[in-house]
């Protein structure tokens, strides 16, 4: 198959909601395609979709060195924010937060 077969069946899989098959379809349009920003782009629109949000920073990063139109960028660049926010907020929400009832002397001023 060639890059667009590849590209609309992950976008039918993406519209139904199989965000897992849509992502190996992406997957082979990049393998097909390393230079087109768009199967970077949407592997990262899926991952997002399943919470990968490593992946969909990986795959953004990756699709922001292609040659590419100003939309698609800011797109890619959008995603990529998208992906960094939320990795970052689920690292804060499983930080464990102990309290300190009594600061050191040193610290005391604070």
């Amino acid at each position: 198959m060639e890059f667009t077969q590849h590209k609309d069946k992950g976008n039918q899989y993406f519209r139904s909601g199989n965000y897992e098959k849509a992502v190996k379809e992406y997957q082979q349009c990049i393998d097909l395609e390393p230079k087109n920003a768009v199967g970077y782009s949407n592997l990262a629109m899926a991952h997002l979709k399943l919470n990968n949000m490593e992946e969909a920073r990986l795959a953004c990063t990756q699709g922001l060195t292609c040659p590419t139109d100003d939309k698609l960028k800011q797109k890619l660049q959008y995603r990529l924010n998208l992906a960094t926010t939320a990795k970052r907020q689920k690292t804060m929400d499983e930080l464990t937060i102990k309290e300190v009832d009594v600061l050191p002397g040193h610290l005391a001023s604070l």
